[in-house]
């Protein structure tokens, strides 16, 4: 596993999710949450690199609403 804050695979993570992109795309700080309405896995996750603005346990509880009211409808 990479060392954290390695830049770069941060970087070559960053550049993969420009190319294969959700529709539904919203930024946490530098994290990144995707959703595609079940359409694949890969669009349905979260890219958890750099700072995501807020403290650890509130950027994780953030991200579980996040996807939580996505799913919630259907």
């Amino acid at each position: 596993m990479p060392e954290p804050g390695n830049r770069r695979v941060t970087d070559l993570e960053r550049a993969a999710a420009l190319h294969w992109q959700a529709p539904d795309i919203q930024p946490l700080g530098d994290w990144l949450l995707r959703a595609a309405a079940g359409f694949t896995g890969r669009a349905n996750s979260a890219l958890p690199v750099g700072d995501p603005g807020l403290p650890l346990p509130d950027a994780v509880a953030a991200v579980e609403d996040w996807y939580r009211r996505r799913t919630c409808g259907r």
